[in-house]
């Protein structure tokens, strides 16, 4: 299970060939719009973000460098003293290991055998440049730390990518009965995967649902008979919801109502015992439930059905009408119940009618149960205009919701989707019908109210996950019936957005492509400058003004060259040492030799042989 659009409610996730890898996409959100982003694999986005992790850290170290420049630029005081702080800065290039040392320096140069000192405005001057210097390495390294950590979370959005037209498919609305047969298996699977969601993360959805009811009236002396409910319920939506990747701003907010009606049962089309007739909406239809012998020993079971003229209402007010039948007369039950669909009786004495019952019930559903009379309307908007009509969302959002995209939400919510999912769960509609042991109830537990959560909350479910669903259909279905989706044989190809929404999927990470860029951009500018700038520096194209040689000259190799130079002309071997490299060229015979301390001091950090070469 993966989780849906609507952020923590799980669901199927779709096949890796169902969505495509490493091609930017815009990237759904409700908070950012459209983000330009990047899909990959699990594995390959795991070590995408530890790349991101490290190109920071060398970002964050070439910056220091680039500060370290600076300070030795403007080097403030020509003393040695001030001279050990930048050699020291200029040859560690880790801003950790700076602040350190800069720390370290701060120490010596104020408190460390200040009675010697002649300028004390001195000591705190450097006390004072230290202890900057330090702080700025510790604010590069902290922010080195934090930044490497935290950022490529931020540049990863979501577990999304762009789906890929040539799995799509759902089907089209059926034109005639044998259609409508032929769908309604395939139909099936989303509808329960539906339910499942609703029942496994109910309260996750419920925060995401508004449901309000009238409570259920106890019967008394006057409506024993004739207890009343209603229920309202509401929801929204945005493009980014569906996956929408350049409608995220789309809204849809679906607002319904259902009430208890009694004056629809049809007595004279009816026969006790055996079955009861329901003439909906003044008879416009009519809806038989049995409670025979042999019904008698099934959960009771709903019966949906929608309004005759629900197709032109859709594409007028919006008003969508529907019905819910609930066939429960005389089923049995462990103990006493009051809900309007499950209010009880003492169930009579076994005869030949009715055979005992399992679980020796000694309750049963009384007859006469009320209809559920129900309505939905749905609102759509996008950039400040408003419809309701179901074939206005293409005008609504044209040119930013491609054709194909409003064929499927046309066709997909054609009907109340609660209706939907109320027909094609078929006998386990009913949450109290889940819950029952061999045709037995506890109409103490069962109720209007958990029954019909269930489908709202699963038509949320439904509604939301529309498109992802495009892509969990059999392989077999777009072959068997028409698809929503069109392809042009002619040229072989889909139609234009066919795939313009994405897909959610646990083995997917989505990365911003902006992110990417800006970060690559950063690290390259900055690796090309240090490179050039290392590149004229050594091939002494920037001149002999003192900055650049004081660049040079503090570096490690060259102070230890400098170390064994003689004091007259000419100061180091030609052939062994140029001035002008880095690095020693020539035959090498001499050794490196550390001496005692002729002042014989315990704290002495040794002394290095100077050679007397030719010249000293």
């Amino acid at each position: 299970m993966a989780e849906s659009a609507s952020g923590s409610i799980p669901y199927a996730f779709p096949d890796k060939n169902s969505y495509h890898l490493l091609v930017p996409f815009y990237a759904p959100s409700n908070e950012r719009g459209s983000v330009w982003a990047v899909a990959m694999d699990d594995r390959s986005g795991t070590i995408f973000a530890s790349a991101l992790t490290t190109m920071f850290t060398l970002i964050f170290g070439y910056i220091w460098i680039l500060i370290v420049t600076i300070v030795v630029w403007f080097e403030g005081d020509k003393r040695l003293r001030r001279y050990v702080a930048l050699l020291t800065l200029w040859n560690i290039d880790k801003p950790w290991n700076a602040c350190k040392e800069m720390a370290q320096y701060a120490w010596a140069c104020f408190w460390g055998d200040s009675s010697k000192k002649p300028n004390r405005g001195r000591d705190w001057r450097e006390l004072f440049y230290g202890l900057t210097v330090a702080a700025l390495a510790l604010l590069v390294t902290l922010s080195s730390l934090a930044v490497s950590i935290y950022v490529p979370s931020l540049m990863q959005l979501d577990n999304m990518a762009p789906a890929n037209a040539d799995v799509l498919y759902y089907p089209d609305a059926a034109r005639d009965a044998e259609q409508i047969i032929n769908q309604f298996g395939v139909k099936v699977p989303p509808v329960m995967r539906a339910l499942g969601s609703a029942t496994i993360a109910r309260d996750q959805i419920l925060k995401k649902v508004t449901i309000t009811s009238s409570p259920s009236s106890p019967p008394d002396s006057s409506q024993t008979l004739n207890p009343s409910f209603q229920m309202g319920w509401n929801y929204s939506l945005t493009g980014a919801d569906f996956g929408f990747q350049h409608a995220p701003g789309l809204g849809l907010t679906i607002v319904g109502s259902c009430t208890t009606e009694y004056g629809w049962l049809s007595p004279e089309d009816s026969f006790p015992g055996i079955n009861e007739t329901y003439r909906l909406w003044g008879g416009e239809v009519n809806v038989t439930v049995f409670s025979d012998r042999s019904a008698i020993t099934l959960t009771p079971v709903g019966t949906f059905t929608g309004h005759p003229s629900n197709g032109n209402r859709a594409n007028t007010d919006g008003n969508l009408t529907f019905a819910v039948t609930i066939g429960s007369v005389h089923r049995a039950s462990l103990n006493p119940g009051n809900d309007p669909w499950y209010l009880t009786q003492p169930r009579p004495e076994p005869n030949s009618t009715f055979p005992p019952a399992e679980h020796n019930a000694s309750y049963w559903i009384q007859p006469s149960r009320p209809v559920l009379s129900c309505w939905e309307q749905r609102l759509w908007s996008y950039k400040g205009n408003t419809t309701v009509r179901s074939n206005g969302t293409a005008t609504l959002t044209r040119p930013d919701l491609s054709p194909p995209l409003v064929r499927v939400l046309r066709t997909a919510l054609a009907n109340p989707m609660l209706l939907t999912v109320g027909i094609h769960s078929g006998d386990s509609s009913l949450l109290c019908r889940t819950t029952s042991s061999r045709g037995v109830i506890d109409a103490s537990k069962c109720s209007i109210y958990s029954d019909m959560e269930r489908l709202i909350l699963a038509s949320y479910v439904s509604t939301v996950n529309i498109f992802t669903d495009t892509t969990l259909f059999p392989p077999s279905s777009s072959t068997t019936y028409p698809n929503t989706f069109r392809f042009n044989t002619t040229t072989n190809s889909h139609e234009p957005g066919t795939a313009d929404f994405v897909v959610r999927s646990p083995d997917v990470r989505t990365f911003s492509m902006v992110g990417i860029i800006i970060v690559s951009v950063a690290l390259a500018t900055l690796f090309l400058l240090r490179f050039v700038a290392a590149r004229l520096l050594e091939g002494g194209c920037l001149g002999h003004h003192n900055v650049w040689r004081r660049m040079q000259v503090l570096s490690a190799p060259q102070l230890f060259r400098n170390l064994f130079e003689g004091t007259h002309e000419p100061r180091t071997h030609e052939d062994f040492w140029p001035c002008d490299r880095v690095y020693p060229v020539g035959r090498d015979d001499r050794e490196f030799k550390l001496v005692e301390c002729g002042a014989v001091r315990k704290e002495c950090v040794g002394h290095v042989d100077k050679p007397h070469l030719k010249g000293s």
